[in-house]
């Protein structure tokens, strides 16, 4: 299952995002790991504003993975709990007729 989820996650990072890769000393580097750390900052998320900024560009956001399966987690739930409900008010309505 979890290749299973690799492999979508892999296709869509594919068809909807590029890949940069440059080479730069080793000393830039670390400073500027060490700048994004002393920001609370990711080195990916520090590059990514600089471009949008530098083109004048709007970014999707993409909302963590985790967060998604709490969300679909939480309305599988809610469906379960509306359909034991609904089951509760046919059983009424059989005893009932």
């Amino acid at each position: 299952m979890a290749d299973r989820k690799y492999e979508s996650q892999k296709r869509w990072n594919t068809a909807n995002y590029k890949q940069f890769n440059f080479s730069i000393s080793p000393s830039l580097a670390e400073s500027f790991r060490a700048a994004c750390e002393g920001n609370g900052n990711s080195m990916r998320k520090a590059i990514t504003e600089f471009m949008v900024a530098y083109t004048d560009t709007q970014t999707i956001a993409k909302a963590p993975i985790n967060k998604q399966y709490d969300n679909r987690k939480l309305r599988r739930k809610a469906v379960k709990s509306i359909a034991s409900q609904l089951e509760d008010v046919r059983d009424a309505e059989v005893q009932y007729k």
